[in-house]
C-alpha cells in the first residue's frame, strides 16, 4: 500500500506538471488558458486545427472537471508526447493540415498502447471505411461530428474507466511479480543456507567417525 500510494502521488505530480507546462504557454496556441489545474482530474489532450472546435471541446470537458491540454495541429500534439507529456486520453481530429489525425495516432501508438493512452477520433467523415481506418490506426473509439456533449462525455468516461482498470491490474501484476521475485530469492537464500549447514554437518559427522575409528 505505501508503494501504491507513493506511485499514485508521483503520477498526480506528473499530471499537474503536464498541465502547468501547457498553461505556461510552453506550447504557443491561440487559446484562452484555464486557471489552476485540478489535482485529481484526468488530463485530456484535444487536437484540432479549428479554434472554434477546440473551444467547444474545452468548454464541455472543463465543465465535467477534466484538465484540458489543447493542441492546434498534429505536429504540436506529437511534440507534447515526445516531450514526455502523458495524457490520460486523446480527442483527435482527423482532417488537419500537415499531419493527419491518423498519423498522429500511429505516432502515439509507437510509444503507448490503446490501454495506456486511449484515443477517440472526432470527425465529420462518417463512412464505414473511415471508421475502420481510424480503428486500424490504433484508435479506441470514433465519434462522428456533430455530436452532443452528453455523448462525448460518456465516450470519454468509458475509455478512461477501461484504461484505469487496465493500469490497476497492471500495477497489481507488477507488485505480485516483485513479491514473487523477492520470495523466490528468499527461498534460494534459505536453500543455500541449508546446503551450507548440511555440508558442515556432514563434515562434522565424518570427522567424528574418523576420530572414533582412531580411538578404537
Amino acid at each position: 500500500l505505501p508503494l501504491a500510494n507513493k506511485k499514485e502521488s508521483e503520477q498526480t505530480e506528473q499530471r499537474l506538471q503536464d498541465v502547468q507546462d501547457i498553461y505556461s504557454n510552453k506550447y504557443p496556441i491561440d487559446f484562452p488558458q484555464a486557471g489552476e489545474p485540478k489535482p485529481k482530474a484526468a488530463n485530456i489532450l484535444i487536437v484540432d486545427d479549428d479554434p472554434v472546435n477546440l473551444q467547444v471541446l474545452y468548454n464541455h470537458l472543463d465543465l465535467a472537471e477534466y484538465n484540458v491540454l489543447p493542441a492546434s495541429n498534429g505536429q504540436q500534439a506529437i511534440k507534447m508526447i515526445d516531450d514526455g507529456i502523458l495524457p490520460d486520453l486523446v480527442l483527435l481530429d482527423i482532417m488537419m493540415p500537415g499531419i493527419s489525425g491518423y498519423e498522429v495516432c500511429e505516432s502515439i501508438r509507437e510509444k503507448y498502447s490503446q490501454n495506456e493512452v486511449p484515443i477517440i477520433f472526432l470527425s465529420a467523415k462518417s463512412e464505414t471505411e473511415d471508421i475502420i481506418k481510424g480503428i486500424n490506426a490504433g484508435g479506441n473509439d470514433y465519434l462522428i461530428k456533430p455530436f452532443s456533449s452528453s455523448e462525448l462525455l460518456v465516450r470519454v468516461k468509458n475509455q478512461l474507466e477501461i484504461s484505469q482498470l487496465y493500469n490497476t491490474q497492471k500495477g497489481y501484476g507488477e507488485k505480485l511479480e516483485a513479491e514473487v521475485g523477492e520470495r523466490t530469492k528468499e527461498l534460494y537464500d534459505k536453500m543455500e543456507l541449508l546446503g551450507k549447514l548440511n555440508d558442515k554437518l556432514t563434515r562434522e559427522i565424518t570427522e567424528r567417525i574418523r576420530v572414533e575409528g582412531e580411538l578404537r
